[in-house]
């Protein structure tokens, strides 16, 4: 049997010494069949074709002669296909709006309630309720099943992002540019910006900046201060810290979640984006205008 090692010869002497423990032992031989069937084993355990494009597909498809694999290679390049139309259905806003009060109710509370990716936002009431009067028989109950019904649920609005900034204060200039970067990055949110006393008459500037999120007409979220919640402060603001910050606010879409692997425990028991954000406006005071911060 061959190796990948010269052959050794040792005399009695040598043998004998290493007996008694005089010598250390000879390094094991590493045969050549060993080093294939591990290089097997890791080849086995990762699968080749989840880095692949829609045209290495393609190419590997033409060399192909398994059927079954086949089969495999063809269920690869759906979900590459479904995921370019994704994006290019998500490719919807990509810029920061400038907001006055006069266009607020309409470029802010109702442009939270529209999905653009519905083609007609008043069916999603229906088919939800068609989901819950459907019974699952737990035999024929599997993972397809679960992925398909998954797939089939779209939010019922979109999620606008508020800024409230200042020319004077340094932070919100930062701001306004990692914005920017973000709204090219996730092009299904509508990024926006307003001049804070503009939008909020007698509104603090030493809250700034300050980060409203709308969902379905409803402010469900309010972040005074952001600097505060930015560890390190102004040196440390940046594109990756404030999007791994927002993140926490479940306002990406689960494949930019995973990246931070940073998402709370309460949203484990949820199933679907839209079901998670009625979990939070029923835990905070519903603000559907600028009149909560007349009180500050």
């Amino acid at each position: 049997m061959s190796t990948t090692n010269p052959t050794r010869e040792t005399t009695e002497w040598d043998d004998l010494q290493r007996k008694f423990g005089n010598l250390p032992p000879l390094p094991k031989e590493i045969k050549e069949e060993e080093i294939y069937l591990e290089n097997l084993e890791k080849l086995e355990e990762e699968n080749i074709l989840d880095k692949k494009n829609l045209n290495e597909l393609n190419d590997i498809e033409e060399k192909c002669i398994d059927d079954e694999y086949l089969k495999i290679i063809e269920k690869y390049k759906n979900d590459r296909i479904n995921e370019i139309n994704r994006m290019k259905a998500e490719d919807i806003y990509g810029e920061v709006f400038e907001i006055s009060k006069e266009n607020f109710l309409t470029d802010i509370n109702e442009a939270s309630k529209k999905n653009p990716l519905n083609n007609n936002n008043n069916d999603d009431d229906d088919n939800n309720n068609d989901d819950n009067n459907n019974n699952y028989n737990s035999d024929n109950y599997n993972s397809d099943n679960y992925n398909n019904k998954q797939s089939k649920r779209k939010p019922k609005g979109t999620h606008v992002l508020l800024h409230l900034y200042s020319e004077n204060v340094i932070s919100c200039k930062v701001l306004n540019n990692i914005l920017k970067e973000l709204a090219q990055k996730h092009k299904y949110i509508k990024f926006t910006k307003g001049i804070y006393n503009r939008i909020i008459e007698n509104y603090p500037e030493n809250k700034l900046p300050t980060i409203l999120i709308y969902y379905n007409g409803t402010c469900i979220h309010q972040i005074c201060n952001v600097l505060d919640h930015i560890k390190g402060g102004l040196n440390n603001l940046n594109m990756p810290t404030f999007e791994k910050f927002i993140n926490k606010y479940h306002i990406f879409r689960t494949c930019h979640n995973n990246m931070y692997n940073s998402k709370d425990n309460n949203s484990d028991n949820y199933d679907d984006e839209d079901e998670l954000n009625k979990k939070n406006i029923r835990t905070q005071k519903q603000y559907t205008s600028f009149n909560m911060f007349y009180n500050i």
